[in-house]
């Protein structure tokens, strides 16, 4: 009996389930069919969609995207109103270095780069340095330069205040902001009061004072010489965190500077996020360690560079540049990145400490721009023509058959390979005609290979 009861009330509780589940689906029908005839007596023009499952899973992934960009949104927003109340939304103490200026997440790496009281052998400072990409520092081997002594405001002012140069406004570096034109004898006017930064390309007449370094008087080094760049300001400056596509030898003649350095090896702890200026926005003096988490344990290291001392910064290296609060004038020579030191090219030759660059000159436009584009052939000694056309089809507007057309030239013994010293003792002029699409890209100024335009030059010699 009992247990007729209990299917007798398990029946029940069944029956009353069904009914209530057939009570939902009637009431269902009846608000569908009263809101039809609602909408149908109310907004006669209003046609209601007949939806299928097709057209709900429409709505529900716009419905998703929406959500999903609300959301970002919500984080953006809040990322915006400031840095507490981005902390407030993580857990846990921040990282070492946050908002804090660059290089303090972690002591720089001890006694790691290499000093010299004296310049190498062209020879050996290509094949250990350039080559091997190590920064080296000489110590004050800059203090033979006439400029070391001569240049101060008073001369400066007497024999090159005439020349226009260009000003930046800011010390802390703005790659987006503007900068001024003035005569140079304003600027040595007006620089102690106001936060002006000279960086310039030196006029040529500024050459006789400094000089061409030994290391970079042969083997093909004094033709990868690409420009000479003025450096002065009343101290206190900040560069941005950054690579330069060249070799770089920065001599400093007035006052001292401090280098924040990183291997180029270690690309991926630097986020380059503004890749067409080959620099980060990272705020050098309040390091933001969430935006930038490759910073938080990037090895480093720290180099100061006093009057008379010069460091070479290789390719592709990452460098934050300050300095310090007095006068601070310096000068730097940009070098292409060369792949092949030319001994013969030494033999013979009677080395200077510094050679006055107005006895030696610029290489010509054409061969700037051939070393420039002989420089993504980085990690290669010779290449077949497969090779060539990988490496050097460096953009959509290149043409494949001008390039083929060079590999066969540049082959003169037909062995179906093609070397690096085969491709740097090809005439210049020559050679960029089969990228001339490439340079007008990237040069839209550029007349053409024939130009010996003193503008573009600045009094290159063609034979370098």
């Amino acid at each position: 009996m009992a247990s007729k009861s209990s299917q007798s009330q398990n029946s029940k509780k069944s029956e009353n389930k069904i009914g209530e589940e057939s009570h939902d689906v009637l009431s269902l029908i009846y608000i569908r069919n009263h809101t039809k005839e609602f909408v149908q007596n109310y907004f006669p023009s209003l046609k209601i969609p007949q939806f299928t499952r097709k057209s709900i899973l429409i709505l529900l992934v716009i419905f998703l995207f929406c959500y999903l960009f609300a959301w970002n949104g919500l984080l953006l927003y809040c990322y915006n109103l400031g840095k507490g109340a981005q902390l407030f939304l993580r857990f846990g103490p921040a990282p070492p270095g946050h908002l804090k200026p660059l290089g303090s997440h972690q002591p720089p790496i001890p006694d790691g780069i290499i000093e010299m009281f004296e310049f190498p052998t062209p020879q050996q400072f290509w094949k250990e340095f350039v080559q091997a990409s190590k920064p080296v520092i000489f110590r004050d081997v800059a203090k033979k330069l006439p400029a070391f002594s001569l240049w101060t405001d008073d001369f400066l002012g007497l024999h090159y205040g005439h020349i226009e140069m260009s000003v930046e406004v800011k010390k802390k570096e703005d790659r987006t902001a503007a900068t001024l034109l003035m005569p140079f004898s304003d600027f040595l006017h007006q620089y102690e009061e106001k936060p002006y930064y000279l960086v310039e390309s030196l006029h040529y007449s500024f050459l006789k004072e400094i000089g061409i370094p030994k290391i970079l008087q042969c083997g093909n080094l004094q033709k990868s010489l690409v420009d000479i760049v003025g450096w002065l300001s009343s101290g206190g400056t900040k560069s941005v965190l950054h690579t330069d596509a060249m070799d770089n030898l920065n001599c400093i003649l007035d006052g001292s500077k401090v280098a924040f350095l990183v291997n180029r090896t270690l690309a991926k702890n630097v986020n380059i996020d503004y890749e067409d200026g080959s620099y980060s926005g990272v705020d050098v003096e309040k390091v933001d360690m969430y935006r930038y988490p490759g910073l938080q344990d990037v090895p480093w290291y720290n180099v100061t560079i006093n009057p008379g001392d010069c460091i070479f910064i290789p390719y592709m290296w990452f460098h934050h540049v300050r300095s310090t609060k007095q006068r601070n004038l310096a000068f730097n020579i940009w070098f292409h990145h060369l792949l092949y030191f030319n001994e013969s090219d030494c033999e013979g030759k009677e080395l200077q400490e510094f050679l006055p660059f107005n006895m030696l000159g610029i290489p010509s436009y054409a061969r700037r721009r051939q070393y420039e584009i002989i420089t993504n052939a980085e990690g290669h000694e010779e290449f077949s023509l497969k090779e060539f056309m990988e490496v050097f089809l460096m953009s959509k507007v290149n043409i494949p058959e001008t390039v083929e057309e060079l590999f066969h030239k540049l082959d003169k013994d037909s062995s179906g390979t093609v070397s690096l010293q085969e491709m740097y003792e090809h005439p210049p002029k020559e050679f960029i005609r089969y990228f001339f699409a490439y340079i007008g890209m990237n040069y839209p100024q550029y007349p053409g290979p024939d130009s010996d335009s003193v503008e573009l030059t600045r009094g290159a010699h063609e034979d370098l």
